[in-house]
């Protein structure tokens, strides 16, 4: 049984109250906070394995304690709950380290199954740092795939910023970044990076690789500051930009 800590950040106290409800009856752990600085606290004291929060919070809002907690911690699991619907919203909080965005009103089963899902991504990506695949495993001919202080570790699929902060990367992250590495310049589609990923699990709709590559560059930013490596080549696709 999967032993989930979940910290909920809502101002609606009848919110935080029907999602411990329904994560409860799932078996899962739940605290609440009700503004960005008490969620941080508790952030701190719990280290919950996923943290949903509303993004319209008091003072700080849930874009500025996404940004925060995703400068210190990879590793944990982030779901905005949001009012807004806009593609680009929801884009913007992906950009910012968001795992997923859930719009309000929300089904409780929907809330359910991304937890779930993301922490065990999570946890395979945690498992997989530690406990590397052992050497005499068949590994790719490539060890590293390196464009000035860019690294791509393809053994441990780990992805190294300008300053050397490492991000494990899930297998369509992975496999798209490799593609876009291993030729630079070159444009590709988002069909041609659909077949390259190759994902059974990936659910395909026509912002599927708009938001990975949304993923792709929070990783690869740089003290802050937005990635200018993978850049979009309007209406046709991406490229691997070297600086």
């Amino acid at each position: 049984m999967l032993e989930i800590k979940v910290l909920i950040i809502d101002d609606d106290v009848f919110t935080c109250e029907v999602l411990e409800t329904v994560l409860n009856n799932e078996s899962i752990s739940t605290w609440s906070a009700h503004n960005a600085l008490s969620a941080y606290e508790l952030y701190l004291e719990v280290k919950p394995d996923v943290l949903l929060m509303d993004l319209r919070l008091p003072g700080k809002d849930g874009y500025a304690l996404t940004r925060e907690i995703r400068a210190e911690n990879n590793l944990v699991g982030i779901i905005h709950l949001s009012s807004k619907n806009e593609l680009l919203d929801r884009i913007l909080g992906l950009e910012l380290g968001a795992d997923a965005c859930i719009p309000k009103p929300f089904d409780s089963k929907e809330v359910v199954a991304q937890i779930k899902a993301i922490y065990r991504r999570i946890h395979t990506e945690i498992n997989m740092i530690e406990d590397p695949a052992p050497a005499n495993e068949r590994q790719d001919e490539l060890v590293n795939i390196q464009h000035g202080n860019i690294r791509l570790d393809v053994k441990n699929r780990l992805l190294y910023n300008a300053h050397g902060d490492a991000s494990p990367l899930s297998h369509n992250e992975f496999q798209m970044l490799k593609a876009l590495m291993l030729k630079p310049g070159e444009v590709f589609s988002r069909d041609d990076l659909l077949d390259i990923a190759q994902s059974s699990s990936w659910q395909v709709g026509d912002r599927t690789v708009d938001l990975a590559v949304a993923k792709l560059r929070n990783k690869l930013k740089d003290n802050g500051r937005a990635s200018k490596h993978v850049i979009t080549v309007h209406g046709i696709g991406y490229m691997f930009k070297v600086s």
